[in-house]
């Protein structure tokens, strides 16, 4: 199949540059098609062996049928033993990031086999994986960059979450000579800052400048630019009353929970900031210690504010219907409430459990029974439910509980986005008044307002480059 001429123009200019610059980062917002990109990519530079690095999740759904159904002419594997005994002319080793991006010994074998290969072409699918230049993850890619492939190619909607300085771990990969090592870098581009300046943030002033020299090898395609209508978002302000609003205020001013037998002291920020979050949502967790490290885990129910308001709003619309929750806990209460109090039979749950395997498509299964009507309602977990599906059959969409990631966020949203959508998806953000929750909204619309002032920046280079 020959994938360039399916493109739209704006994807022919992304494999044009590929072909051009060689090393590139694929800077296109969800939903605008990275994949149909990389395998014309993998079609035009004919690189003989290539290397696929995807998430564990998208592994088989997104990239191993996509491959074998389209690129007749290349054997795909995802064991690199098999890779290497095939005789094939053109082959491609699938792996995720998951296999390389831990510190166990297997990991660091596969990173060890993999940098001794002479790959033709690289592509690391969700590069912003390697965002954390500390990481072993993003030093397992920067071992990979140097193995002499002629061609890199980084494919991300999300790049960074809320600090440029995310962009050194994906460029070392990409172009490592550009930004140089991390002392370099930090050198030129970092100072100190965050909370007890434990955090490097770039420059004021180097910001444009880390743009400008980072652009010629950025390709970047918005969803605006590819026609699809943005989701429309509807913040729905909850008021906590009674004993929720009571045990709010309790650990807020005091740090401090007591229970029948037991306490809950909460003196640092991220335990506090966590555990307001989680009474906001209607419970606080409790970690008690048994001894021999067996921890038990009690949830204290403390309130159903947002309980209440979930089901009159769902009411409201007719299935199918998508919910987003940060917390198991919340998600089983969905659920619950979905079954008791709007009578739905037919619920689909996505979290980290649902996964595909070479013999079981349990995650598809559940992702086509969706698409296809079959459910009434499927209730995802945000980290893992957000990424590579297409939820755009829904009606409404409601987001129950999320934290701080601009990225989750982001993704959870381009779920339910796509091309043939006339009208724009609306999605109900459930917050809590006074609370923790006003905080991390006001959070990623500020990293969002960043996001497009980078993308404008990035657009106004590319133009010159033309």
């Amino acid at each position: 199949m020959n994938f360039y001429r399916q493109l739209d123009e704006k994807q022919k200019e992304a494999v044009n540059l590929v072909l051009k610059k060689k090393t590139v980062g694929i800077f296109a917002e969800p939903r605008t098609g990275k994949t149909w990109i990389a395998g014309s990519v993998i079609e035009e530079v004919d690189a003989k062996l290539t290397l696929l690095i995807t998430l564990e999740v998208n592994k088989y759904t997104t990239w191993d049928e996509f491959l074998r159904k389209y690129l007749v002419d290349f054997e795909v594997f995802d064991d690199l033993e098999k890779f290497d005994k095939s005789s094939h002319t053109n082959k491609i080793l699938l792996i995720h990031w998951e296999q390389i991006g831990n510190r166990n010994k297997k990991a660091k074998s596969l990173v060890g086999k993999l940098s001794r290969r002479k790959w033709g072409l690289i592509i690391a699918d969700e590069i912003h994986r390697a965002k954390d230049e500390s990481s072993v993850t993003s030093r397992a890619i920067a071992k990979l960059s140097d193995t002499g492939a002629e061609y890199k190619v980084g494919l991300t909607g999300t790049p960074w979450d809320d600090n440029y300085v995310q962009l050194f771990g994906q460029f070392r990969f990409i172009k490592p000579d550009l930004l140089g090592d991390w002392s370099d870098f930090k050198d030129e581009f970092c100072r100190r800052g965050g909370w007890m300046k434990k955090k490097w943030l770039v420059k004021r002033h180097k910001k444009n400048v880390l743009i400008d020299k980072l652009s010629p090898y950025i390709f970047d395609y918005t969803q605006k630019e590819a026609g699809i209508l943005p989701a429309i978002l509807k913040p729905v302000y909850i008021k906590l009353l009674g004993e929720q609003r009571e045990t709010y205020d309790q650990l807020e001013q005091k740090l401090v929970l007591e229970f029948e037998d037991s306490e809950l002291i909460a003196d640092l920020p991220i335990v506090l900031l966590i555990k307001l979050h989680q009474i906001a949502q209607g419970f606080v967790r409790e970690e008690r210690m048994l001894g021999d490290d067996e921890i038990e885990i009690i949830d204290h129910e403390v309130g159903r504010a947002k309980e209440r308001v979930l089901v009159e709003l769902m009411k409201k619309h007719k299935p199918p219907l998508v919910v987003f929750c940060r917390y198991r806990r919340d998600i089983d209460r969905v659920v619950e409430l979905a079954t008791s109090k709007l009578g739905f039979k037919r619920i689909g749950v996505l979290d980290a459990r649902t996964k595909d395997t070479k013999r079981n498509r349990s995650r598809t299964d559940l992702i086509n029974s969706f698409k296809a009507g079959e459910l009434e309602l499927l209730v995802c977990q945000v980290r893992t439910g957000g990424v590579g599906i297409d939820l755009w059959a829904a009606t409404a969409c409601f987001v129950y509980s999320f934290w701080h990631s601009f990225i989750d966020f982001d993704q959870l949203l381009s779920r339910v986005l796509h091309r043939m959508r006339k009208e724009s998806p609306v999605v109900y953000v459930l917050l809590a008044e006074d609370s923790v929750d006003i905080d991390v909204y006001e959070s990623i619309q500020c990293k969002q307002s960043v996001k497009r002032a980078f993308w404008e920046r990035v657009k106004r280079n590319s133009k010159r480059r033309k």
